[in-house]
Formats: C-alpha cells, structure tokens, sequence
C-alpha cells in the first residue's frame, strides 16, 4: 500500500513536471491532460495519505478518552505512513533538483530561442522587405511588359505599312525601270537621228563651201568682167573723143572745100561723107556707151548679189557650224544620259533588290515581333503567377512573423516563470545531486 501511496505522489508530481514542458512548446491540450492527470494523481494519494492520519487520530483520541484498547500500529499505518512521507519528501527532493536544474535550462533555452527569434524576426523583415522590393520590381516589369507589347504592336503595324509601302515602292520602280528602258530606246534611236542629222549637216556644210567657192570664183570673174567692160567704156570714150575730133575735121574740111570751089567739090563729098561716118561712130559709141553702162550697173548688181550670196553662205556656214556643233553636244549629252539611265537602271534594280530584302526582312521581324509579344503574354503570365507565390509567401511570412513575435512573448513569459519557479526552488534545501 505504502508503495502504491509513495509511486502515485511520484507519478502526479512527473505528470505536473511534464504539463510544464508541454506548455514550454505551447502544447496546450497535452499540458491541460497532463496536468489534470498529475493533479488527479496527487488528489487520490492525499485522499489516501489523510485516511491514514485520520485512522491515527482516531486512535489516539481513543486513547485519550482512555480506550487504551485502541490498536496505534494497526496495520502499521505510523510506519507507512513515515515512509510514506519520507518517500514523498526524497522524491519532492529530486523533483525540487530537477526542476530547478530544468528552469535554469528554461531560461537558457528561453535567451537562446529569443535570441534565435530576434535574428529570425530581422531576418524576416529583411525578407518582407525584400518581397516588398520584388513584387515592385514585378509591378514594374509588368509594366515594362505592358509598354514592350505596346511598342511589339505599334512595330507590327508599322511593319505592315512598311511592307505595303514597300510593295507600293517596288511597283514604282518596276514602272521606273518601264520608262526608264522606253527612254534608252528613245534616247539610242534620238542618237541614230542626231548622228544622221550630223552627216546630213557635215554633207550641207560641204555644199556650203562649194557653193560658197563657186560665188567667190564667180565674183572674181565678174569683178574681171566689170574690168573690162570699163576698158570698153574708155575706148568707148576714146572712141567718142575720136569722131568728135572727125566731126570737127570734116566740118573744117568742107569749108575749106567750100572756099576751094569746083576743085573742092570731090574733097566736100569726101569729107561729109566723113563727117557722117564720124556722127554715126558718135551714135555708136554714145549707144555702146550706155550698153556698156548697163552692163557695167548689172555687173555691179550681179557682184553685189554675190557678195550677198558670200555673205549668205557665210552665215549658212555658221549656222551650220552652230547645228553641228549642237548636234555634237546633244549627241554627247545624248551619250551621256545614255550612260546614266544604264546605271539608274542599275541603280533602280539595285533598289528593287534591297527592297525586296527589306519586305523579307520586314516579314521575319513582324514574325519575331508577333512571337516577341508572345513571349511577352507568357512572361507577364509568368511574372502574375511569381506576384501572387510573392503576396502568398509574403503572407505566410507575416504569419510566421506573427508566430515568432507570439513564441518570443510565450518565451518570454515562460522565462519569466521559470525565473520564479527557480526563485521558489531556491527557497528549498536540498542535498547536492551529481
């Protein structure tokens, strides 16, 4: 029986120790099991332990009244229960020593882990503010994301009015190249027209000078002509001179016929008909005179015409100097232009090619940039999904703060009891234990 008293003190008291570390751990449904069950324990063995007492008291009373019949020592209940109480203070002795021995860990353990929760409680900070930190840079790259698919879909249609236009440049040039062929065709048969119209020039200039050659031959004949028509208009002065002096002689020489008579009379006869051959050679010379003087004013007119004429083929000769020397510029520009409508056509195919490169280019960057703002959708779904596992460990982060700040003041107060379990330990004496 007195073992049965002696283990259920033991049991409740270990039961009590047990509720304390349950509670240190914040296992408040074990605690409150284990602390029932300890103080149930203790209240049967008291129950028991005052039975006993209560016996004891009876028979002493007995005795007093002088009932010296009372059985003391029945069932040696003095002895049990001396043992008893032995056995329960050598057992609160130990517990005493264990708990101070555990509330000095307490309070260690209790420093530690505020001290571990202090570090955990910055460290967490320092997280929150990091996760603060990266749900703004997730805002932020949101946005971004937002602005780049803007701009992916502004590039896309301004590769679209690029590609059009383009098409529309191509067709330009392919009509560009069209007139550009029609005017080489143009520009070779007005360089056949212009080296004809060379020769033909070339030709008439050669007429020219031999025109020009035949007037100048003709006006030296004429001026040859006029110089002996002179000479005749002297002889025929001289000639007029001639029959005036005749005129003059037969008229003497009829007078002195006259004054000579019949014997004169022949002389007389001789002499008018002198006199007439001398009138009539006047009227010819005066008739050749005017002849000559129309002739004279003809070769005068006829050189002035071909001096005329020179000064014409002069001209003429300029003139066609002039055309052939325009005909020889445009043939020249004519080349030239040639030449450069060979390399616009160069250059104008040149053109088509890059545009044509920059269509397919065109293409391959609207392809990349409708992929780009796919890519784009993804990441934003991606950086959505990395904001909501942000806000959530964000949250469970707070929670856990929350838990560390609730354990740091549970610590806390379970320090603080400690330090009062041990100041109420202390008050105890007891044997030193190894």
């Amino acid at each position: 029986m007195k073992k049965f008293r002696f283990l259920g003190i033991s049991l409740g008291l270990l039961f009590i120790v047990a509720s304390f570390i349950s509670l240190f751990f914040k296992l408040w449904i074990p605690s409150c099991i284990l602390s029932f069950l300890g103080a149930l324990i203790i209240s049967i063995s008291y129950i028991k332990f005052v039975k006993s007492l209560n016996k004891i008291t009876e028979s002493e009373n007995q005795i007093a009244l002088g009932n010296l019949t009372a059985d003391v020592l029945e069932n040696n209940e003095v002895t049990a229960t001396r043992e008893v109480l032995q056995g329960t203070v050598n057992n609160f002795e130990k517990i005493i020593s264990l708990q101070k021995h555990i509330s000095k860990e307490f309070i260690e353990i209790s420093e530690n882990l505020s001290s571990t929760i202090e570090n955990k409680s910055s460290l967490t900070n320092e997280i929150n503010t990091i996760l603060s930190s990266i749900l703004k840079n997730l805002k932020e790259i949101n946005n971004l994301i937002s602005k780049t698919n803007m701009l992916s879909v502004g590039i896309s249609g301004d590769i679209e009015m690029l590609d059009s236009q383009i098409a529309t440049q191509v067709t330009m040039i392919d009509n560009s190249s069209e007139a550009l062929h029609e005017m080489s065709s143009t520009i070779n048969q007005l360089d056949k027209l212009s080296a004809e119209t060379n020769r033909s020039a070339e030709l008439l200039l050669s007429l020219s000078n031999a025109g020009k050659d035949a007037v100048e031959s003709s006006s030296s004949q004429i001026e040859e002509i006029e110089n002996q028509a002179n000479k005749i208009e002297e002889m025929v002065h001289v000639i007029g001179k001639i029959s005036e002096q005749t005129s003059i002689l037969a008229m003497n020489a009829e007078i002195e016929a006259a004054h000579a008579g019949d014997v004169g009379k022949g002389f007389a006869v001789v002499a008018d008909e002198v006199r007439k051959l001398a009138e009539d050679s006047a009227i010819s010379s005066r008739e050749i005179g005017v002849f000559v003087n129309g002739i004279i004013e003809l070769i005068q007119n006829a050189s002035e015409a071909s001096a005329k004429t020179t000064d014409a083929f002069s001209q003429i000769d300029e003139n066609i100097n002039g055309v052939c020397n325009g005909v020889d510029e445009i043939t020249k520009a004519l080349t030239i232009t040639n030449q450069r409508s060979h390399g616009l056509l160069q250059n104008i195919q040149l053109v088509r090619d890059i545009s044509e490169i920059i269509s397919t280019s065109s293409q391959d960057v609207f392809q990349n940039a409708s992929q780009i703002s796919e890519c784009m959708n993804e990441i934003r779904n991606i950086s959505n999904e990395i904001e909501r596992e942000t806000n959530d460990d964000k949250s469970n982060l707070n929670q856990i703060y929350e838990t560390l700040e609730s354990t740091k003041s549970g610590l806390t107060n379970i320090c603080e009891l400690s330090k009062k379990l041990e100041e109420s330990s202390s008050d105890y004496i007891i044997f030193d234990h190894p």
